[in-house]
């Protein structure tokens, strides 16, 4: 560059209504974004961004900014929406295509997201990041051996690319090497890497596999004390939503007619709501009904999320869940709804009922009683020190905080108890089901014949062997459904018994065990 010249650096101009526009430079407008980001603003950045225009929407590192926001905002079809629009601008951007594949999946077109990765990694420049998205995708499918591939293949290109690390821990054969790995790859990292506890994780179940469970068990808590320190939650904010939730649903509500006569024709799809904490057991509950053939499994579906957000939009209404309801009518209950059911047509599914494995949607038991007279709900329970330590053993992305503090764990517990006790008390028998785990495991042809019933299905063999079924599974429990059922969860907790002695005095403190 010659003398006197300088590097101009980018602007964007903001435009919002109501407002002179101004210009800000790109090092600020990043520097305003990561910090939005990082205090997890989501809904900051989601106002911000459209502010930039055309301009805006046409830079990379911004859409990938606008997506983060989405999906942390859980918006699953409008990722889909805006993930298609960024790849039609940047058709090789390996970043956009991983997007574009990922929101995909979150909309249970998990096919359609490998057959889009398998064609971006032949048209992109090789990336280990599309790599390990594909390894997600095929681990979801249950071709486990193609996914160990991928996500080989990734970390030998990106050795420290965490989230591979992870993905592959439940599935790679050559322990020691794996451990050797994600070894090197922690000892290489920033104490600031994002994804720094994603290794720890990953050497916790390694470390298990070899029977070294005080290093397991150590990096366990590094693992979560450093995925703690990344988030933002309050349990006494979800204590306060269970309360609303009892209050705003109680026995008044449900003695007026809660049916709305929301218009269900003989086309119309049943939903089979399965819900309930994590690793409670729903994903082996939702393979053993998938595995009807009158049944589409449709996974961890934000429908119901959808239809209400959209609802609560289009009546002008304030405020946060129950509370809007109160201002709702009969009307805008049908509309609820509708828009479920009609956002179930969009997966396609030949099969006449469709099971929906949100697991939040225990929250929102009595919207759907109110609000889909056709739907059955199957509420799954474990033992607490059971669900405890499940949850503490993994990482879930940017959903379940709770998950990661012994007091948070036990305090959510307490709470879904409470929403338990009521829902068993206040719903219809023939709407709602309590299913217990642990029954569930060890007398499965009992209950299983049980959960036919309830659903209104005809007894069929391949739901007593679920394992066999070939579907997408787009949980945590993707490997362990494609075993037979078993007890070997039951009790697991118990290889870690003294180290655990602090969670146990916690639940015992909270009358949970």
């Amino acid at each position: 560059m010659g003398r006197g010249t300088s590097k101009r650096e980018k602007t964007f101009e903001l435009v919002a209504p109501g407002r002179p526009s101004r210009t800000i430079r790109e090092s600020h407008l990043r520097a305003q974004l990561a910090g939005l980001s990082g205090d997890a603003k989501w809904r900051e950045v989601l106002s911000l961004i459209p502010q930039l225009g055309e301009k805006g929407r046409s830079t990379p590192w911004i859409c990938d900014y606008f997506l983060r926001a989405i999906e942390a905002t859980n918006q699953h079809q409008q990722l889909l929406t805006e993930a298609e629009k960024a790849v039609e601008k940047f058709p090789r951007n390996p970043t956009m295509l991983s997007w574009n594949a990922h929101a995909l999946r979150l909309n249970g077109r998990v096919e359609e997201s490998v057959e889009l990765l398998r064609r971006a990694i032949k048209q992109a420049k090789p990336e280990a990041a599309l790599f390990n998205s594909l390894g997600s995708a095929l681990k979801e499918t249950g071709e486990f051996e193609e996914a160990l591939n991928w996500f080989d293949r990734a970390i030998t290109m990106q050795p420290s690319l965490a989230k591979a690390h992870w993905n592959r821990s439940d599935l790679v054969e050559d322990t020691q090497q794996a451990i050797a790995s994600a070894n090197k790859a922690l000892d290489s990292s920033g104490k600031d890497n994002a994804d720094r506890h994603l290794l720890h994780f990953s050497l916790y179940r390694l470390y298990e596999k070899t029977g070294d469970f005080d290093q397991a068990f150590h990096h366990l808590e590094l693992g979560n004390d450093g995925k703690r320190s990344q988030i933002e939650y309050r349990a006494s904010e979800a204590t306060a939503l269970t309360e609303s939730i009892i209050n705003f649903f109680d026995i008044n509500f449900f003695d007026k007619d809660c049916e709305a006569s929301t218009a269900v024709s003989p086309r119309t799809k049943k939903p089979l709501f399965i819900f309930g904490l994590p690793r409670s057991g729903t994903t082996l509950v939702e393979q053993i009904l998938a595995s009807h053939s009158q049944v589409a499994g449709g996974n961890e579906l934000t429908f119901l999320n959808d239809a209400s957000s959209s609802t609560q939009a289009m009546h002008r209404i304030a405020g946060n869940f129950p509370d809007w309801l109160s201002s709702l009518s009969e009307t805008g209950y049908q509309q609820i709804g509708r828009k479920y059911l009609e956002l179930i047509d969009t997966l396609g599914f030949t099969e006449s009922n469709v099971t929906d494995k949100s697991l939040m949607n225990y929250r929102a038991a009595g919207l759907i009683a109110k609000a889909l007279p056709n739907a059955k709900m199957i509420h799954v329970v474990r033992n607490p020190m059971d669900v405890a330590f499940g949850c503490y053993r993994q990482v879930f992305g940017s959903g379940h905080l709770f998950s990661y503090s012994y007091e948070e764990i036990a305090q959510m517990i307490s709470d879904h108890q409470k929403l338990v006790t009521h829902w068993h008390t206040t719903l219809p028998g023939d709407r709602y089901l309590l299913l217990e785990y642990q029954t569930l495991v060890e007398n499965p042809t009992a209950q299983i014949s049980q959960l036919l019933e309830f659903c209104e299905l005809e007894d069929e063999p391949a739901c007593y062997s679920p394992e066999k079924t070939q579907r997408s599974v787009r949980t945590l429990s993707a490997t362990q459904v494609r075993k037979p059922i078993n007890r070997s969860g039951i009790g697991s907790w118990k290889g870690y018994e003294s180290q655990l002695e602090p969670l146990i005095e916690i639940l015992k403190k909270h009358s949970l065990i």
